[in-house]
């Protein structure tokens, strides 16, 4: 076990404890899906809960909450800040990806921790941050490259909250993991293997090593690099004996 984890796991108690006895909730920053599959391996040995929010369906990054709300009296409330990054001019914006307003916020001082998912868009960005990050960029964010930009708190578009799936189909000869993932990306098995031996698939937000497992209906897939999509189970055999199934495609990874 790297020194990381250790750390990871030694946190996640201390906060978990912390929530147990102040008898209230505990926060941590934004995690990566890799830091949320080490939380979700400790699930059974926490002396409370705990839940996950990035600020919309749509976001990998997310904060973990520990501790029951509804106990504690806390309300339903979670630290989480939703900006607007618009353009002042629409006419003379750059083409701006993530790295741009990711760049943008850290050269402002904000750190990595503090900023959770990055949504751009033609006139814009949506960005999912802590009070710490959201603070700085109110202050100080003027441009965004070369293009100047107006920053304001808003409430997340429906489009996050609600997202729209492309439904596909694919062909495979059962519900395996690899042979799914593999047909979803057009990848070669050997491939879609070597993905989940480096860690880098995910199932429902916890990490996926086991390129055999099988798929259950409503499983959410995501694959560092590649986007994610929803398991919606087998609608069809065909004559040759394999089946059809049904994924629901999250549209561009941000």
């Amino acid at each position: 076990m790297n020194e990381e984890r250790v750390f990871l796991e030694k946190r996640f108690r201390e906060l978990a404890a912390q929530a147990e006895r102040r008898g209230s909730c505990t926060y941590t920053p934004f995690l990566t899906e890799a830091e949320q599959a080490v939380l979700a391996g400790l699930a059974r040995s926490l002396p409370v809960p705990f839940a996950l929010n990035g600020g919309a369906e749509t976001c990998e990054r997310r904060i973990a909450r520990f501790g029951t709300p509804a106990e504690y009296e806390d309300g339903d409330v979670w630290p989480i800040v939703c900006l607007k990054v618009a353009a002042k001019s629409k006419r003379f914006m750059e083409e701006l990806g993530h790295r741009d307003y990711l760049g943008a916020f850290m050269h402002l001082g904000a750190e990595r921790e503090t900023i959770g998912d990055i949504f751009p868009g033609e006139d814009g960005a949506y960005v999912f941050c802590l009070e710490t990050a959201a603070r700085l960029a109110e202050e100080l964010l003027l441009t965004v490259r070369r293009t100047s930009v107006t920053v304001e708190r808003t409430e997340p578009p429906a489009e996050l909250l609600t997202p729209e799936l492309t439904e596909e189909t694919v062909r495979v000869t059962n519900e395996r993991a690899d042979a799914v993932v593999a047909h979803v990306y057009a990848l070669s098995r050997e491939k879609a293997q070597q993905l989940f031996r480096e860690g880098l698939v995910f199932r429902n937000g916890a990490q996926l090593m086991n390129d055999s497992a099988t798929l259950k209906d409503g499983d959410i897939l995501s694959v560092r690099g590649y986007g994610r999509f929803r398991f919606a189970g087998v609608t069809g055999l065909t004559k040759k004996g394999k089946k059809t199934l049904k994924i629901e495609r999250y549209g561009a990874k941000k």
